[in-house]
């Protein structure tokens, strides 16, 4: 049996600076949070040049799961998913074929998911809460365990950050760890000029002094700190991301659901089998990233291992959804409570409906019989 790890156990055991959200914190974004909007959201993304040649198959043969390219060391996992020829065979004995369908962020993923294109998404705690609460959906899966960070042009204290020009992403992780450590620093919403951009365009927006800071996740914190001499990583927080389906592909083909879940866990344990193993699957992130966007990704495959063992890659437990976490005041909660202050999901949206979407149950099984799900067998295609 695959040992099992509680993660609300292990953040409290990290010797890192991490600062936990504080009680008032729903009452402090209900107030400075009321005017922001989210035009964007409004729109067919659909029709963006990046996606206007996705074609989705939405026939029962076809399985469609929307991935992250720019979120390293996360789409490490997908990355080894989709050569996964274990997978593959199960998949085509069930008279079926996984496409993985590459996106900007998880708010993109959940806009496909809505339309019915998509059957499953890899995304961040803010996106897979924001699908919990607006879809029916299931979360049996972490699939990320790692940092977001606040750059700056200089070091700083958070309290220094007051009038100036902060980068996020709406309705991020990032963006609900931003707003969170400003309120600790006794600072609102209404005291910084907060920037909205994509993630890719924060390195460069600092560099050119376009903002003085940005809030983001791995690698872009990373990639502006090793390419310029002024980004300093000021503050660092914990963040989690998720594997999530849709409710009905679920209760339909709950079998291939089992099994793309195995194959997750699977890739994670082929990572942490060999160094070697892992610098492969950094191999095939690097060139997924140029595919996506036209850019290299301006990291070696060692520095992405790195950011990866600062992950759940570096962590010998199965990625399992533990109670602790989803309890009321929670870390989840409180996103949540975060969530509906942005407006980003119904007010009639009661916190069961989020809490019943995580299922826990089902990661625990296939760990509990690795045998069966083929666990510790290893089979990948090297050469796609």
């Amino acid at each position: 049996m695959i040992k099992i790890l509680n993660f609300y156990t292990l953040a409290k055991t990290l010797t890192i600076a991490c600062i936990v959200a504080i009680n008032s914190f729903t009452i402090f974004f209900s107030i400075c949070l009321a005017e922001q909007t989210e035009p964007a959201q409004t729109a067919d993304i659909s029709k963006r040049h990046i996606y206007s040649k996705y074609k989705f198959d939405k026939s029962k043969r076809v399985i469609n799961i929307g991935i992250q390219p720019l979120w390293v060391p996360a789409n490490l996992i997908a990355e080894v998913m989709k050569r996964d020829l274990i997978l593959r065979d199960i998949a085509q004995k069930h008279g079926m074929e996984i496409q993985w369908y590459p996106f900007l962020k998880g708010n993109d993923v959940n806009m496909f998911l809505a339309k019915g294109d998509l059957h499953a998404g890899i995304g961040g705690d803010m996106p897979a809460i924001t699908a919990a609460a607006t879809m029916d959906i299931v979360i049996p899966a972490i699939t990320q365990y790692g940092f977001i960070s606040i750059v700056a042009n200089k070091q700083m204290l958070i309290s220094d950050l007051k009038g100036k020009r902060i980068g996020y992403a709406f309705g991020s992780n990032a963006h609900y760890a931003l707003l969170d450590i400003l309120h600790r620093a006794g600072l609102g919403e209404k005291d910084v000029k907060l920037v909205k951009m994509e993630v890719s365009m924060m390195p460069a927006a600092l560099e050119k002094g376009a903002v003085d800071a940005f809030s983001a996740w791995e690698p872009t914190p990373t990639l502006a700190v090793k390419h310029s001499n002024k980004a300093v990583k000021i503050f660092k927080s914990i963040s989690s991301g998720y594997f999530y389906f849709d409710y009905t592909f679920v209760k339909e083909r709950l079998k291939i659901t089992y099994h793309i879940i195995a194959s997750e866990l699977r890739a994670i344990l082929w990572m942490q089998n060999n160094y070697d193993n892992l610098l492969t699957a950094c191999g095939w992130v690097i060139e997924a990233y140029k595919d996506f966007i036209g850019k290299d990704l301006a990291l070696s495959q060692e520095e992405i291992a790195d950011l990866a063992m600062e992950d759940i890659v570096g962590m010998s437990y199965a990625p399992v959804i533990s109670k602790e976490q989803l309890k009321i005041n929670g870390a989840i909660y409180r996103e949540f409570r975060f969530l509906k202050s942005l407006k980003k999901a119904p007010a009639s949206v009661k916190w069961p409906k989020v809490y019943n979407s995580f299922n826990e149950d089902i990661t625990q099984k296939i760990t509990s019989e690795s045998r069966r799900y083929k666990l510790k067998q290893f089979n990948y295609e090297h050469n796609k």
